[in-house]
């Protein structure tokens, strides 16, 4: 039966911080049995809503990341488009320039072509009209011949090659034609996607509303919780001078102190420093330790308290005696049980992440006669 009681005297002091719906459980119920039921209960129900609100706000999360990846991606390739279509554009006027010039010049030696063709080919037949004009002079007729036949040739490569030209602006013309198409088409995406996106920032401004009301209702029940603070201390200490306050609180000096570190590493909250709403400050210290370290009882005692604790993780309580009681939480996974007995450095538990936090830590607590007191002035060197 004292067992209980501390139990429940030690759970009290820590929840009240915590759990604001605990004054209410504690009005309507005479048994501190029922009363810890209603709690668990409630921390279950807390904890599972959590858990889904979380779930939903990383799904969230991950879609708009998506989304402004995709926006990101679809500005960057319409700016590439737009530079390339600019440049094919302007490619485009000078090439059809060239195009009409080529066809020019073609139609041209085309015609020059078919002439010297002619002409050779009268040379060639030693046509009498031909001959009487070079004065029947066969070499003169050879020469003249040879000579339209180069300029033929001539003629010929110069029109390969202007096709050729011809060609080549022709297929610059259909890359520019491409080009204005793909800018056309990711215009349509971007127009599309931007719209999606439009969406999503009107769900991001919907998830927003909801968290601003979830966080001032969350605030009202931490004002109720600072009012109601003093007076469940008054309650809690009214219980624990029922059961044996007799004589000055144990000190540091008066027990030697506690040599044993639960967990060897760097302080790094501690204790009375604001917390992280900037309201409460903290009743204990957090030791920062790679996650998965074993973690010791700094005296001998007895476990009251070994389960999830909400806003804490799994949490572990031990009574050492003289009305001195010890805090782990934040553990990962809990060797002892309750109303199992310890000694001074025997693992009860193992380093979990901190909390909230992506570092892991142990979070530790001294109370004397239920009052937080520093623990540091109580442990030696690490």
């Amino acid at each position: 039966m004292l067992h209980k009681r501390r139990v429940l005297i030690a759970i009290g002091a820590f929840a009240v911080c915590h759990l604001p719906l605990c004054f209410a459980i504690a009005q309507q119920s005479s048994e501190p049995a029922d009363e810890f039921e209603q709690i668990k209960k409630e921390i279950s129900t807390k904890q599972s809503l959590r858990a889904s609100k979380e779930r939903e706000r990383a799904e969230l999360r991950r879609d708009i990341e998506i989304v402004e990846t995709e926006r990101n991606r679809l500005q960057a390739l319409r700016s590439s488009l737009e530079r390339n279509l600019y440049e094919s554009e302007q490619d485009l006027t000078a090439n059809a320039l060239k195009v009409n010039e080529y066809t020019n010049l073609r139609d041209q030696k085309t015609t020059e072509l078919v002439w010297s063709t002619v002409t050779s080919q009268r040379l060639k037949a030693r046509n009498p009209l031909t001959m009487l004009i070079v004065q029947s002079d066969p070499l003169k007729v050879d020469r003249l011949y040879n000579y339209h036949r180069y300029f033929v040739k001539q003629l010929e490569t110069q029109i390969d090659e202007l096709e050729q030209h011809l060609q080549t602006l022709e297929g610059l013309i259909v890359e520019a034609t491409n080009a204005r198409a793909k800018f056309d088409a990711s215009e349509r995406d971007y127009t599309a996607n931007t719209v999606a996106l439009q969406d999503r920032s009107v769900q991001l401004a919907t998830l927003n509303s909801q968290l601003k009301t979830e966080i001032e209702a969350l605030d009202k029940d931490l004002d109720q919780l600072i009012r109601e603070r003093e007076r469940l201390s008054q309650l809690i200490a009214s219980r624990t001078s029922a059961s044996s306050h007799t004589g000055p609180a144990p000190t540091p000096s008066s027990r030697g102190g506690m040599p044993n570190w639960p967990v060897v590493g760097d302080v790094r909250q501690r204790f009375g420093a604001l917390r992280a709403d900037g309201r409460i400050r903290a009743e204990g210290i957090v030791i920062g330790a790679v996650e998965g370290t074993p973690i010791t009882a700094i005296a001998g005692g007895t476990v009251l308290f070994a389960e999830w604790f909400e806003g804490y993780g799994n949490t572990m309580i031990i009574d050492h005696g003289d009305e001195v009681i010890a805090i782990y939480a934040h553990c990962d996974t809990l060797i002892k049980q309750a109303t199992e007995p310890v000694e001074a450095g025997e693992t009860i538990a193992t380093v979990g992440l901190g909390g909230s936090e992506d570092a892991a830590g142990l979070y530790f607590e001294i109370r004397v006669r239920n009052e937080p007191t520093d623990p540091l002035r109580w442990l030696g060197n690490p």
